[in-house]
């Protein structure tokens, strides 16, 4: 999955599975080995000291992977707490625009059009020079020509995330905002209330989802920030013995491209964090198959991106045989570093309304290499749709707010990536990335028989 972090940069990693059931995630979707009963007990974060993982029976304890990780597990209550916070001012933000959308009597994509993608600030040649440094210091080796591409989607992002908060600083001044409940309390119950914004009350549990998926990302990318410098520090310690084994310094046998894990028992033992069951916003993206299904697929996926190329094929595959027992919703939620991935989410929904989403789609997929404005055209026209609608509709702009809101759907749901597939609102595991393991998934889904929360489009 491309994902991006702190620095703007794509990183290629998977969404976990879940292992247990934590004590402020709600109750999984799916009951399966990889999703427990609701009354499982809730796992306990394992002491700074003890063992982490294992090298050839050897416990390798927390400390022993850097300060910073050892920092974060101890500290890791407080982080969450703080980005539980930090979601409710983003849920905030989000009640604010829809208040001042009501109040002009537009629809909140237009409000977003006209307050923030047409006043969002092109990138200046300094703040595509910022990104290109953080790259650098990532160890990339392109030139800045060759990246210019990505860092000006990257930088024009950021002006875009930039002016929407500068936006909804303004709306503050204009309806009142009262706190409530911390966000950030341990134990806190569903029905409290959190903030009151121009006499909209954010509960606890209208908040659920952006809160839930704050808590598990924050646990999530602990977890593989671990797992990253476990195997780096096995690797750098294996490199070491087998270096001198052969007489060589460890730099040297490290270019030869030896697995000196090869023969060696190497375990990561800390428990995968516990994905919650999102409720996420079905009126979002494009849907086929019975609104009503008792499973709810929803992938959000970015056109110029391999892996979501790879998915898209596979949950084609892995859906066909559940016919209308299942229901599967695309999202778009295009990338800042892919040069063509906007344009390409626009087009499709240029494509869906001729009643082509789903064909259409199949072609970008198929043609990641070839994106630009005149592809674009041609696999509309291959379809036998109307050029000249197809054409003003993608050059007109007139979907880039409604690509927008797919993604702050996506986004509000803690998608950071590209794909992410849930099911039934939990995160897709990890590993699950054949037809048949998909399969095994939709199953333990439709024994459960839990039900889609509301139909959207």
């Amino acid at each position: 999955m491309r994902i991006i972090r702190t620095l703007g940069l794509g990183f290629l990693v998977w969404a976990v599975p879940a292992a247990a059931q934590t004590a402020d995630a709600p109750c999984g979707a799916i009951k399966t080995t990889v999703l427990p009963p609701c009354d499982a007990p809730a796992p306990q974060a394992a002491p700074a000291g003890s063992a982490l993982a294992t090298l050839d029976g050897t416990p390798i304890a927390a400390a022993e992977l850097g300060e910073s990780l050892r920092a974060r597990r101890e500290g890791l209550g407080a982080v969450i707490a703080e980005a539980r916070r930090a979601a409710l001012q983003a849920e905030i933000d989000d009640v604010l625009m829809d208040l001042e959308a009501s109040r002009r009597g537009v629809s909140l994509g237009s409000l977003l059009d006209t307050e923030v993608t047409r006043k969002t600030s092109p990138p200046t040649v300094a703040e595509v020079a910022v990104f290109y440094e953080k790259w650098k210091a990532r160890g990339v080796k392109k030139t800045f020509e060759e990246l210019k591409p990505a860092l000006e989607g990257m930088s024009r992002d950021d002006n875009r995330i930039r002016r929407e908060a500068e936006f909804g600083r303004s709306l503050r001044e204009r309806f009142p905002l009262t706190m409530g409940v911390d966000a950030g309390a341990t134990g806190l119950a569903k029905d409290p209330v959190l903030a009151t914004v121009g006499g909209r009350m954010i509960t606890a549990a209208s908040a659920a989802t952006r809160l839930d998926a704050a808590a598990f990302g924050v646990r999530r990318d602990l977890y593989f920030e671990e797992k990253d410098a476990f195997e780096k520090l096995v690797r750098e310690r294996l490199l070491k013995v087998e270096a001198g084994k052969r007489g060589l310094s460890p730099e040297a046998l490290e270019k030869e491209n030896v697995r000196v894990e090869e023969g060696h028992a190497v375990k990561f033992l800390a428990e995968l964090p516990a994905a919650p069951a999102l409720s996420l916003d079905l009126s979002r993206g494009t849907s086929r198959g019975n609104p009503n299904a008792a499973v709810t697929v929803v992938e959000y996926a970015d056109f110029q991106c391999p892996p979501c190329s790879r998915m898209w094929a596979t949950l084609e595959a892995a859906l066909a045989p559940y016919g209308d027992r299942v229901r599967y919703v695309y999202v778009n939620f295009p990338l800042p570093f892919h040069e063509f991935a906007q344009k390409a989410a626009e087009a499709s929904l240029a494509a869906r309304a001729q009643g082509k989403f789903f064909e259409y789609s199949s072609m970008l997929f198929k043609n990641q290499k070839a994106l630009d404005a005149a592809s674009l055209r041609k696999y509309a026209a291959d379809l036998g749709l109307d050029a000249a609608r197809f054409a003003a509709d993608l050059d007109g702009g007139g979907y880039a707010a409604e690509v927008l809101l797919d993604k702050r759907s996506g986004v509000r749901a803690g998608v950071a990536g590209t794909p992410q597939v849930f099911v039934n609102g939990v995160w897709l595991p990890r590993g699950a990335r054949e037809a048949a393991e998909v399969g095994a998934i939709v199953d333990a889904a439709l024994r459960a028989a839990v039900p889609v929360r509301a139909p959207g489009r």
